[in-house]
C-alpha cells in the first residue's frame, strides 16, 4: 500500500471527486433544483434560460473556489492541531 504522500506527489488524491454529502436534504435539494430548472426551461425564452445557465455556471465556479479555499484552510487548522498535540503545547495538567 502506497503512502498518502506518494499519492499526493503522483496527483492521485482528488477528495473533491469522492465527497458525497450524507445529509438526506442534499439529494432533495438537488432534485428540487433540477425540477425548478425544467420549469424555467419551459417558461423562459431561450435567451433568458441561456442567461440563467450562465449565472449558474459562474456560481458553480465561484462555489468551487470557495470549496478549495475552505479545504486548504481546514487542512491547515488540522495540521496545527496535530503540531500542538505532538509537541504537547497547551497540555492540560493532570488534576489530583
Amino acid at each position: 500500500m502506497k503512502s498518502i504522500l506518494s499519492d499526493l506527489y503522483e496527483g492521485k488524491l482528488h477528495p473533491d471527486e469522492t465527497i458525497m454529502p450524507t445529509d438526506p436534504e442534499y439529494r432533495q435539494n438537488n432534485r428540487a433544483i433540477s425540477n425548478t430548472l425544467e420549469v424555467c426551461k419551459i417558461k423562459f425564452s431561450e435567451s433568458d434560460f441561456k442567461l440563467l445557465e450562465e449565472v449558474l455556471d459562474l456560481y458553480g465556479t465561484s462555489h468551487a473556489m470557495l470549496n478549495s479555499a475552505s479545504f486548504v484552510e481546514g487542512f491547515k487548522v488540522g495540521a496545527l492541531v496535530m503540531i500542538e498535540v505532538l509537541t504537547k503545547k497547551g497540555e492540560i495538567p493532570h488534576q489530583v
